[in-house]
């Protein structure tokens, strides 16, 4: 099992980018990785509060746990959102499953 883990936690931060990417609308076509499209379009991403508000922390975004952020009350959740840079524009996608938003 420990030898798996490292493996395990990529694995779920790139579930998490490419969530944000499709969100974007941004899928990978033949070739390209998840991880290489992320950082090709997404210029910034950071924790944001239950009003939309940049939390300054030095928490990872990918460390949040969204499963323990559903059972907070709605005003302490936290979410992540990433700034992503598309067709010279530039939109916000977020990674909200427990805030119940969308981009």
């Amino acid at each position: 099992y420990q030898a798996l883990r490292p493996q395990q936690l990529e694995n779920i931060a790139n579930d998490t980018k490419r969530q944000i990417l499709a969100s974007a609308r941004i899928v990978p076509q033949d070739g390209q990785t998840i991880a290489d499209l992320y950082s090709e379009h997404i210029k910034d991403s950071y924790i944001v509060n239950a009003e939309g508000q940049k939390v300054d922390s030095k928490v990872n975004p990918f460390d949040v746990k969204v499963s323990l952020e559903v059972k907070k009350p709605a005003e302490e959740r936290l979410t992540i959102r990433a700034d992503a840079r598309i067709w010279r524009f530039v939109s916000l996608a977020i990674f909200s499953n427990c805030c119940g938003r969308s981009a």
